[in-house]
Parts: structure tokens; C-alpha cells; sequence
């Protein structure tokens, strides 16, 4: 077996020029060679063993068991097959060492890798960082459009890439904040705009002069409005793209989405932009716009109330409830449209006639710190204003309530005076929700704080558009009053704490308040005085 297999490598090394890679597959064929011979018999049916433990064919009583036959190991097959599975000797304490030091240096080659390989990633990541600040701190002032979309883009890379979380990155959209304040000053504030007076103040609800006002205070008292520059060098939004998004949505009612188009600005931060605006304009403008009626603002309206027959009429009183779930609004308005007080509160807690219970609106009443009002009606002598009011609330001293079924003249005619004059409550509420459809739908937000000062800023808003606007009124009573502003003798508000008066004086002003004899006196009083005034305006 071995002269052949020398053999045919010489013949393969002679004639290919090359050793002979056959001798494995040779050697693996012959450990599998025929090891017994093909049975005798036709039949190979075994169906019990010799005496020597060999199975036997029944049909063949010749066939050749163990002790007949012996199985010869062919050539070629060495006899450590049979030895197969068995262990080799142990190895010696020399081999075991070498065979620990070899593991002790690769061990080592390694860790020196290992380490090579984090000083190069640092390097590279310090590279890498450096390439990021230059990107981050470049100019954008002097850059076009295109290089500014390639420059965000760049951006946003390396933000995927250094805070890359397992959730979906939020993708940075490029709004061209610049570029919408710049188109906002072309359409409305340049010296030259593209749509004229009317349209601003159909779309702003106001003239520009009210608005640019209420820019430049907001901006001065929150420094939210004030133009900042970020960290890559780039201008933020501008006090009027803030202001202008809140004022689309107080007055439009859209979503914070809806005016990103246009003004340039994020859904959170246009929300955000709405609370601020609204928190500063009550802050700012509430002591001037939404106070309580001073002794002159009180002699102004007692000389309108009496020129349209209701003398000490000091305005009309009504609250927003309409049955459904809603936020109630209680407000007291005057003809001209003004808004003197106004309480908000939860539907479910207060209705048109438990909500007296908890306004403020008699709390100076009480206190004894209302205005002196001092006013004789057919012979008799009050010392408290009252408003005017429909038919659900109480029969109280303040309020002059309408007569439902009228039987003679004379109460046909107060009837009619006085539900025409309370109709400019309704009026107010009407204008002042064609103005700001937010206060007309559905609520945006859930907290009852962002409610109120939504409700209050709309509030404010619409008595300094009334202010401006006040002379340009229709009326059939003659010019309407000006009152005290911030620049004709109006006080300071007093920030200190009021005082209270006695707790019996607390009772009598309360059960002089409730009183339903003063409330039908007074009423059947004015009816006369209606009468005489209606007389004399139109038959004399």
C-alpha cells in the first residue's frame, strides 16, 4: 500500500510539477472496505442465533458463523481505527507552560490592540467634533436660501447623530423665520404695505396703531417678545410674529397649526406665544381696561343713563350661561359697549342666579367703598346705583328688572325702555364674540387658569378698540363719555390691602342690598319717570 502511494506521487510530482493532494481521499475510501462477503443463500431471514451467539438464516443451516468465518482487516487500514474515541497521553509540564505563555502574549497583543483602537476612535470623534462646532457656529446673516436649507440639513445630521435615541428622531424642519418677518413687514407694517388700513383691521380686529402698542408693552414687560439670537448665530422669531400668531388665534379661533404657514412659527410655540401674550396683556393693561368705574367714570355714566331716561342707571347686568356645558361669563357693559366687570367661572357650579353668590361684583357694595350715588326719582330719595336686568334674577335693590305682562300704558312704555337699553349688554357680548371667535367656540385648552386669561385679555382688548373707536359709534342719545385714562388723571390702582368694615355694617349694607321693598318702589318709580320722560322728548 505504501510503495503504491509513493508511486502515484511520483507519477503526479513527474507529471504535473506538483505534490499530490489525493492521499486524503484515497486513505478515507479504504477505511471503509467490504468487511464481510456476500451471503451464501439466497435467503438472509435470521431467525435465531448459533451456539456461539451469531444469528443463523433458518432457510440456510450452512451459513458460516463467527467460529466458520473470520473477518480479515484488509491492507491498508491501520489498526488505530479500532481504537478510535480513545484519549491520547497527558501532556508534559513543558508543554504546559509553553501552551499558558501562548495564551499569556495573545492575551496581551490583544489589549494592546484594543487600546490602539480607542485612541484612534477618540481621535477621530475629536475631529469630528471639531467639524461639527465650525458647522454649528457659521454665519447664517450672510448665507442665501439654499445654503441655509443645506446648512440645516447639516444640522440635523449632527443632531441624529449625537442625540440619537431608539425612538424616531424628531425631524427639524427649516421655516425661514427670517424670511416670514420680513414678508409680515411688507404686508402690514412697512411704510408701503401690501394690504391697507381696512384689511389690517378686519384681519387684526384693531387699528395698527392698538396693535403696535401692544407690541411695544409686551415686549417691554416680558422678555418671551424680545428677539433673541440663538447659539448658531441665527435672529428668532420677532415681537410681532409672536404677537401676530396669538392675535390670529384669539381672534380666527384656528389651531396653533394653522398659522405656521404663514408667521413661520412651531405648533408648541405658537401655544406658548397664545399664554404668554394673553398672561401679559392682564398684567400690563388690566388695572387701566378691565378696573372697577371710578367717582368720575360714575358721574359719566349716570349722565348717559339719564339722558335715556334711566337716571343712576350705571349699566347693564347679565351672565353667559345658555343651558349647555359651557364656561359662564358674568359681565356688567355699558351702552357704549364698554366692559366693567367680568367674572369667570365653572358652569357646572354657577348658574344666572347662584353666581351672585360668589362675584365681586357687590363686594365694594358691601364694603362700603362703591362710589356715592345720591339720586331722587318721582319724590323719592336712593342712595345706590342700579343695573339693568333681565327677568331671572332676584328682586334686589340694585337690580330693575322688566314687567313680563304689562297691563296699562305706562308700563307698555318702561317695558320697552327698558329691554331696548339692555339689549347693549347683549350687544357687547355679541361684538365681543364676532371680534374673538375663541370666546364664541369650543375651549382650546383644559387648565381653568388659561381660560380666564384668554377670557380677561379678549376682554381687554375689545375696551381698547373701544376706546379708539368709541367716536365713531352711531348714537341717538348724543356723544358718548371719555373716560380716564393712563394720560387724563387716572389714579394708580391701590395694591395694598383694603379694609374691611364692621360685620353688623357688613349685614345692613347686605339686607339694604336685598331689600324687594326698594326693588318695587324704585321700579314703579321709574315707570313714571319713564313715562314723563318720553312725554316731554317727543310731544314738547
Amino acid at each position: 500500500m505504501d510503495n503504491l502511494v509513493e508511486k502515484s506521487h511520483d507519477y503526479h510530482l513527474t507529471n504535473f510539477k506538483k505534490k499530490s493532494n489525493f492521499e486524503l481521499h484515497w486513505r478515507e475510501l479504504f477505511r471503509h472496505p467490504k468487511w464481510r462477503p456476500p451471503p451464501t443463500s439466497a435467503s438472509s431471514k435470521r431467525t435465531k442465533l448459533s451456539s456461539s451467539g451469531a444469528y443463523s438464516s433458518e432457510g440456510n443451516n450452512d451459513t458460516p458463523t463467527s467460529e466458520e468465518f473470520e473477518l480479515v482487516r484488509p491492507q491498508g487500514t491501520k489498526a488505530a481505527t479500532s481504537r478510535k474515541g480513545k484519549g491520547k497521553g497527558k501532556a508534559t509540564a513543558a508543554e504546559v507552560a509553553e501552551y499558558e505563555s501562548i495564551q499569556v502574549a495573545d492575551k496581551r497583543r490583544m489589549d494592546i490592540m484594543e487600546e490602539l483602537n480607542e485612541i484612534r476612535l477618540k481621535e477621530l470623534a475629536v475631529k469630528q467634533s471639531e467639524v461639527d462646532l465650525q458647522i454649528i457656529m457659521a454665519d447664517t446673516s450672510t448665507m442665501n436660501d439654499a445654503q441655509r436649507m443645506a446648512h440645516a440639513k447639516l444640522l440635523e445630521k449632527i443632531m441624529a447623530r449625537n442625540y440619537s435615541t431608539t425612538s424616531t428622531p424628531r425631524k427639524s424642519i427649516y421655516r425661514n423665520r427670517e424670511g416670514g418677518h420680513e414678508r409680515l413687514m411688507n404686508d402690514y407694517f412697512s411704510s408701503n404695505p401690501v394690504y391697507p388700513e381696512n384689511l389690517f383691521r378686519r384681519r387684526f380686529r384693531m387699528g395698527r396703531h392698538i396693535f403696535l402698542r401692544i407690541v411695544d408693552v409686551v415686549s417691554n414687560s416680558d422678555p418671551y417678545f424680545q428677539q433673541r439670537i440663538d447659539a448658531v448665530g441665527r435672529k428668532g422669531l420677532s415681537p410681532l410674529q409672536k404677537c401676530t400668531a396669538a392675535m390670529r388665534m384669539l381672534a380666527y379661533s384656528v389651531s396653533a397649526d394653522d398659522v405656521d404657514d404663514y408667521v413661520r412659527i412651531g405648533e408648541n410655540t405658537a401655544v406658548e406665544c397664545l399664554k404668554k401674550f394673553t398672561a401679559a396683556v392682564c398684567t400690563v393693561f388690566e388695572g387701566e381696561y378691565l378696573r372697577k368705574p371710578n367717582s368720575n367714570d360714575v358721574q359719566r355714566l349716570l349722565q348717559m343713563g339719564e339722558a335715556r331716561g334711566f337716571p343712576a342707571w350705571k349699566g347693564m347686568f347679565m351672565s353667559g350661561h345658555k343651558g349647555v356645558a359651557t364656561i359662564i361669563l358674568e359681565a356688567i357693559a355699558s351702552s357704549d359697549l364698554w366692559i366693567w366687570h367680568a367674572f369667570f367661572g365653572v358652569a357646572g357650579s354657577n348658574n344666572d342666579i347662584n353666581v351672585l353668590d360668589r362675584s365681586p361684583v357687590f363686594d365694594d357694595v358691601l364694603q362700603g367703598r362703591a362710589p356715592e350715588v345720591n339720586y331722587t326719582i318721582n319724590g323719592n330719595n336712593y342712595n345706590v346705583g342700579y343695573y339693568l336686568t333681565d327677568g331671572i334674577y332676584h328682586e334686589w335693590s340694585t337690580f330693575v328688572k322688566t314687567i313680563p305682562r304689562p297691563h296699562n300704558e305706562n308700563k307698555k312704555l318702561f317695558a320697552k325702555y327698558q329691554e331696548s337699553q339692555r339689549k347693549d349688554v347683549e350687544r357687547a357680548f355679541g361684538v365681543l364674540q364676532s371680534r374673538f371667535a375663541i370666546v364664541r367656540g369650543p375651549t382650546r385648552f383644559w387648565d381653568k387658569a388659561d381660560l380666564g386669561r384668554i377670557m380677561r385679555a379678549c376682554i381687554i382688548i375689545h375696551n381698547m378698540i373701544v376706546e379708539d373707536e368709541r367716536d365713531t359709534y352711531a348714537t341717538q342719545f348724543g356723544p358718548l363719555p371719555t373716560y380716564d385714562d393712563t394720560t387724563n388723571g387716572l389714579p394708580e390702582p391701590n395694591l395694598g390691602e383694603e379694609s374691611f368694615v364692621p360685620y353688623e355694617t357688613y349685614v345692613q349694607n347686605n339686607m339694604q342690598m336685598r331689600d324687594r321693598h326698594t326693588h318695587h318702589q324704585l321700579k314703579n318709580d321709574l315707570v313714571e319717570h319713564i313715562s314723563q320722560f318720553h312725554n316731554n322728548r317727543y310731544f314738547f
